[in-house]
């Protein structure tokens, strides 16, 4: 849901790490003001993504709005095409997202995505999932919560129900 009088978008920086504590991406994002639980924000195109892992820096591409809400399996990005429609989305299996700090987004990813692009569904780096939660050990509940999380935004997609009802798409509408 989008509040529509919110103050600008706050600057935060989104740290996303693996199950072993290592720093996969750094994001410099704006953060949005969403309702009902909800955190949600912005990372612009033209920013710079931190890879410490591999030590490199890339430009990104396109906008991309995430969203998730504490507890979830999962995290959520959606990337504007050309003419600022939502048709491309990829759901990260994410371990329980926990309530951010006002300056600084921590999450972890599983490495287990469904990606939505025009309509077109797909399970990806299944593989990976499956290797990594053999050589990081993760914990049966967090492979099961990885699947449900997955899952569950999958049945959302299949019937149209939040975030794949057009939310989404306010903020971008409304100029984020």
């Amino acid at each position: 849901m989008l509040v529509t009088d919110a103050a600008p978008p706050a600057a935060v920086r989104v740290v996303k790490r693996k199950w072993d504590g290592t720093v996969s991406t750094i994001d410099t994002a704006s953060r949005l003001d969403a309702a009902d639980g909800q955190v949600a924000w912005i990372v612009r195109a033209g920013s710079s993504r931190s890879k410490p892992r591999s030590g490199t820096v890339v430009t990104v591409d396109g906008d991309e709005l995430w969203v998730t809400v504490p507890g979830a399996w999962w995290v959520l990005c959606g990337y504007p095409d050309t003419s600022r429609s939502l048709t491309t989305f990829k759901v990260h299996a994410a371990a329980p997202f926990e309530t951010p700090a006002a300056d600084e987004i921590r999450w972890v990813d599983l490495d287990l995505d469904f990606d939505i692009t025009s309509g077109d569904v797909a399970l990806r780096d299944e593989a990976e999932f499956h290797d990594n939660a053999r050589t990081m050990a993760y914990p049966d509940d967090v492979v099961r919560g990885a699947w449900a999380g997955i899952s569950t935004m999958a049945a959302r997609y299949t019937t149209g129900d939040w975030p794949f009802d057009g939310a989404l798409q306010d903020w971008v509408d409304t100029g984020w």
